[in-house]
Parts: C-alpha cells; structure tokens; sequence
C-alpha cells in the first residue's frame, strides 16, 4: 500500500490519507465483526457471564485504556474476539495471483504464472484436523493456551484478515476497536437472546459450499461488497440497561 501511487492523483499517498483509509475500512469491519460477537455472545450464557466478570473485575465501569485491552490484562475478551472472527472471518476468502510458475510439494502440481489463487478462509477454520470434531462450535477457551504450547493453534489455521506480508493492514487497528466496542457495550447492558431457536445449526454462508461445518447460533451470514461476511437477516438481541 505505502508503494502504491493514489489513483487519483498519481503521488504516493499522504499520511493523512493512509490514516483516514484504515479508519474507514476498519470503522466498517469492525461494526460488523462486533455484530458476530454480540450474536455469539447472546446465544452462549456462561460464556456471556464469564466474559462480563472479566469486564467488570478488570475495567469497571470507566473507558477502556489500550493496556486494559491487551491480551494479559484481558484474556477471555481477546479469546472470544478471537473465536468469533474464526468462526464469522472478517474476510471469507481471499486470492493471489501467481507471478511466476510454482511446482507444488510431492504432487507436482504445476501452478502457472498469471494464475488466480483463491484461498478459502473460512474453510480452513472450520477444518476439523487443526480445530477436532467441535471446529463448528463457539468455544473461546481454544484460544486460552500460553504462547508456545503445542496446543496453540497454527497461525494458518485461522486467518481472518489473511496472512503474510499481504494481510490486512488495519488487523491490529480493528482488532482493538471490536475488543473496545464489545467492552464498553457489556459495561452497559446486558445481553441475551432475543429468539429462541428452534434447532443448533446455521445455514451455511453464502460464499461456502453446502457442505461446510455450520455455526451453532441462528444467523444467515452472507458477503456483501464480495469480500465481507456480514448478516444476511437482521441479528437480533434482548439489551437491558445494568
């Protein structure tokens, strides 16, 4: 990005406009991420309750700093934003194309330059080799290992704002916004299920086979603007004011 001329002008882009550009799409993910969260977060009781203990224990009832929201002083929090992009990826899929001829492992499968890649994002964390047989549940206590056990998990196996020199530049921008969000959103309100659903599953987003592993809570996801997973449907909570 920081190489790249700025289409409309042809110079290289300003740090104004490089900073307004990452609030912009960061501002739009992030809502919609902090959506996944708030969906998930009514449809799971004790992990509801073991998130706002976290919340209430650790930042009270004042505006969040950056220390607070860090993953020491905030475990559980990071651990559920980190479950929900796993299983609702801010990007679902994702494409490189090929600049120059690649021979691929013991297959020998040749992929030509000028070839498009597509990488199934969402596919690959719901891969029940790296995530076990409940890889379709909500689970944020998969992400509660230290750093450097073997139970921690690849850092391809879930990649939600991609990966590599490519990834997303506003990752780290948004990632701190929706911890943020859904902080002070459980400091003043309660939340639970506005409907009670009738059966476990999801139907499977839009952009993924019929056969993917669905998600326990009842929400139609589906890509908007092609690279996006929002709500399909209206996400529906009850809040009530603490």
């Amino acid at each position: 990005l920081l190489s790249q001329p700025d289409p409309a002008t042809g110079a290289p882009f300003s740090d104004e406009k490089l900073v307004m550009l990452l609030k912009m799409t960061t501002n739009y993910t992030g809502a919609v991420a902090s959506t996944w969260v708030l969906h998930l977060l009514a449809a799971h009781d004790a992990v509801r309750a073991r998130l706002v203990e976290e919340v209430d224990r650790t930042l009270g009832r004042g505006v969040p700093s950056f220390e607070q929201l860090q993953k020491p002083a905030t475990p559980y929090l990071d651990a559920v934003v980190a479950e929900t992009l796993r299983l609702f990826p801010t990007s679902p899929f994702a494409a490189r194309l090929a600049t120059s001829t690649h021979r691929l492992g013991a297959s020998g499968f040749v992929l030509p330059a000028g070839a498009t890649l597509f990488i199934p994002i969402r596919e690959i964390q719901f891969d029940e080799v790296r995530w076990g047989s409940n890889a379709a549940d909500f689970v944020p206590e998969r992400w509660l290992v230290a750093d450097g056990d073997k139970r921690a998990p690849h850092p391809l196996s879930s990649m939600p704002f991609g990966y590599g020199m490519r990834r997303c530049p506003g990752e780290r921008l948004a990632r701190e916004q929706i911890k943020a969000i859904v902080a002070m959103f459980l400091q003043r309100f309660d939340v639970s299920s506005a409907v009670v659903p009738p059966s476990p599953s999801m139907p499977a987003a839009a952009s993924a086979p019929t056969a993917a592993p669905k998600p326990k809570p009842t929400a139609s996801a589906a890509t908007a603007e092609k690279f996006v997973l929002w709500a399909k449907d209206d996400v529906a909570v009850r809040l009530r004011l603490r």
